[in-house]
């Protein structure tokens, strides 16, 4: 059986894990509390789908405290409940960006975070459509256009996978409790845009042609 979450060691210092911030990524559902009290209990921040809303996002600081609410670009306007377009979460430094429903499809919500600084995108397709598109790869090539990490929660079964800025999938370790422990270190993502500058060549205003369409 698949572990239902992974762990994403964030900012390790001198490879001393158990120093290191950590982020726990469910792809089962999650109430309020029931996060609430798992990130109490870790003293990390989690992040899972919502048990109430389907296409809701949650994450909860090391505290306990709700950090982000997020429902995805695509999902249906609801006046009874605040929308945002785009939704991070800074983990001791680390910014990390949240891609739910079809977001990971629209290459240009994930350059709009990455642009912004995000450091991890963690990605929640829906299930709707995770059968339909090869997120998988979708999501590596996400890695690469944006020079960032992507962690993919797959909406029901399947491992929890990460890629790095050049599209090379992370081995995972296993922690003490048997979850996934992916190591993601900033240093790599620095060294890969001095290396790989693919970021610079973007134009900053939109060929004609381009512009016609």
């Amino acid at each position: 059986m698949c572990p239902s979450s992974a762990a994403f060691a964030l900012n390790v210092p001198d490879g001393q894990f158990v120093n290191s911030a950590r982020f726990f990524l469910f792809s089962s559902c999650a109430s309020e509390e029931a996060l609430s009290n798992i990130s109490l209990s870790r003293r990390a921040f989690c992040a899972a789908r919502s048990e109430t809303l389907s296409d809701e996002l949650l994450v909860c600081d090391d505290g306990g405290n709700v950090a982000a609410r997020y429902r995805g670009i695509s999902s249906p306007e609801d006046v009874t409940v605040q929308h945002v377009l785009f939704s991070t979460v800074t983990v001791q430094n680390f910014l990390c960006g949240l891609s739910g429903g079809m977001d990971l499809l629209l290459p240009e919500h994930s350059r709009a975070l990455a642009l912004s600084g995000v450091e991890v995108l963690c990605c929640f397709p829906s299930s709707d459509v995770f059968d339909a598109f090869p997120f998988e790869q979708i999501a590596r090539v996400r890695a690469v256009e944006n020079q960032f990490f992507t962690a993919l929660v797959p909406p029901v079964g399947g491992p929890i996978s990460c890629w790095g800025p050049t599209g090379t999938p992370l081995a995972p370790s296993l922690t003490d409790s048997g979850e996934l422990l992916f190591v993601l270190r900033r240093e790599c993502i620095v060294h890969t845009r001095k290396k790989y500058p693919l970021r610079s060549l973007r134009k900053k205003q939109l060929r004609n042609v381009l512009a016609a369409l």
